[in-house]
């Protein structure tokens, strides 16, 4: 067999015939065949780590040091007569450089896909390639003006991985940035889960920036962004304390990009409502530690290149910071006049993390929404008669009319024992909704220690709307509590029944 080129990889030999590829391993004396070369126009055999790079046919093949072709390892370099020609290829660090008559291409060997083609120069003629980790250089020919020969020597130097993030980041090339990153970075590095979050912190930024806002807060909600960073981009709610330097916000970013495009306000809502999801996920996370660490100086991540540089080394405490997201958001939810997002924001918080002069401001905003914040304010301080006082008013809206009854039986069945206040609070909401309202005594266990059902039967008794189909419905609420009906007995049967039962045993008594 006529011998081409020989390569040493660790402990085996390579060896290339014009027929194709072979492995000798001399520690056992043994063969392991590769491929043939399928008629190549480029034969060549190169290493990469313990694995091996053979050209067979139209395309690079990798085979593993076991001699296996690794799954998916092809590469198709275009290496027939239909192509310009290669004229000589290497392998540095992890990519495969091939030199051809009209451009250098680099394939990547780890996901085997190409990643960048460089144009020759017209009237360049490609000779040779070479380099190390980081360097390339090229040596080519070309035709002076006496049609004297001209060697001129290029040279390129490879991009860390940190440069092809940023730059792949630059337009918003995520998914080819993360590749780039989970290739240069082992998880057995020490720094590994500190890197990748500021990895998505700077995708998270460089996507907010581009308005693509959904995958922004994906790749947000995996780092410690700083929630005052995106609250000085609407200054406008802001409710801390920020730098007094000029800072850009969010419509300086929108109009710079857009000007007067017809998209401009659309993009400009959208923003507005990814910085409050942005800020609310912040104090989700948060809240838990919020109640033992109030003192704990929090230090957020910021990106490599900053919208407003005066955030570059900012911190603050974990009191500072919730006072400013629970102020800020409720300013927001204001704004955006959503009573949903209000009633989620305000249901599962237990502690607030402003103080309670803030419902003085609460108190001089006269919008639907605000009112809403102030009742949900005292109801989460306590202080239930105030709350209790605004949802009154806010039960006879059409706006708020559901969400105020809710609110008014919740607190009455729970925390109100004051019987003038049950009477006084039920009446607002057995006006809108009667049979809503009779629950606040049918469905609270604690009732019968302060108001007794006489009482009650009492006060329905005196209302002016709907007072007898109350009173006959708690009746019935009364009965059935106490005893069973019978076989095909109606609830109002069961009511006439005791009735009649109970008139027969008092005229008994008379007679005794």
């Amino acid at each position: 067999m006529q011998l081409m080129m020989i390569v040493w990889n660790e402990k085996v030999l390579g060896i290339a015939t014009k027929k194709g590829y072979v492995a000798l391993d001399p520690l056992i004396e043994a063969i392991h065949s590769l491929c043939d070369n399928s008629g190549t126009l480029y034969p060549n055999l190169l290493t990469f780590n313990d694995s091996w790079v053979v050209i067979s046919g139209d395309n690079a093949c990798v085979y593993d040091k076991y001699c296996k072709l690794v799954t998916g390892a092809i590469i198709n370099i275009q290496a027939t007569a239909k192509h310009p020609a290669i004229v000589s290829m290497l392998i540095k660090n992890h990519y495969l450089i091939i030199l051809r008559e009209s451009s250098v291409n680099i394939y990547n060997l780890l996901d085997y896909s190409m990643i960048q083609a460089i144009e020759v120069e017209k009237g360049d003629m490609p000779k040779d390639i070479s380099g190390d980790l980081d360097k390339l250089f090229i040596l080519y020919e070309s035709t002076g003006i006496k049609k004297e020969t001209i060697s001129k020597l290029v040279y390129l130097r490879l991009l860390s991985s940190n440069e092809q993030i940023q730059r792949l980041l630059s337009t918003t090339k995520v998914n080819e940035a993360y590749k780039v990153f989970t290739q240069n970075t082992s998880i057995n590095d020490p720094e590994y889960k500190s890197k990748k979050e500021a990895f998505f912190l700077e995708a998270g930024w460089s996507l907010f920036l581009a308005f693509d806002y959904t995958k922004a807060i994906e790749c947000l909600s995996n780092a410690n962004y700083d929630p005052f960073e995106f609250l000085a981009l609407l200054p406008d709610f802001a409710s801390a304390d920020l730098p007094a330097a000029p800072l850009q916000n969010i419509k300086d970013v929108v109009e710079l990009k857009l000007g007067m495009s017809d998209t401009k306000d659309t993009v400009l809502s959208d923003g507005i409502n990814a910085v409050v999801k942005l800020l609310a996920k912040k104090r989700k996370l948060l809240a838990p530690i919020f109640p033992k660490e109030k003192a704990k100086t929090i230090e957020f991540l910021h990106p490599s290149k900053l919208l407003n540089e005066v955030f570059k080394d900012h911190t603050a405490t974990l009191a500072k910071t919730m006072e400013m997201l629970d102020t800020s958001l409720i300013k927001l939810y204001i704004g955006l006049r959503n009573l949903k997002d209000i009633s989620e924001f305000f249901t599962p918080i237990t502690t607030m993390g402003c103080d309670y002069s803030f419902s003085q401001y609460l108190e001089e905003q006269k919008s639907s929404e605000a009112q809403v914040c102030l009742a949900y304010f005292n109801e989460k301080y306590g202080n239930f008669t105030k709350a209790l006082e605004v949802w009154k008013k806010l039960a006879s809206e059409n706006s708020t009319g559901d969400l105020a009854c809710r609110e008014i039986i919740k607190l009455l069945t729970t925390q109100v024992t004051d019987k003038n206040i049950i009477f006084d609070c039920t009446e607002v909401v057995l006006r809108q909704q009667p049979e809503e309202g009779l629950k606040v005594f049918t469905s609270n266990e604690s009732l019968p220690k302060f108001i007794t059902e006489d009482d009650i039967i009492e006060y329905l008794g005196g209302l002016k709307n709907n007072s007898e189909m109350l009173k006959e419905k708690y009746i019935e609420h009364i009965a059935v509590s106490y005893t069973h009906l019978r076989a095909h007995e109606t609830s109002l049967h069961l009511v006439c029944r005791l009735l009649l039962e109970k008139k027969k045993k008092k005229k008994k008594n008379k007679k005794k």
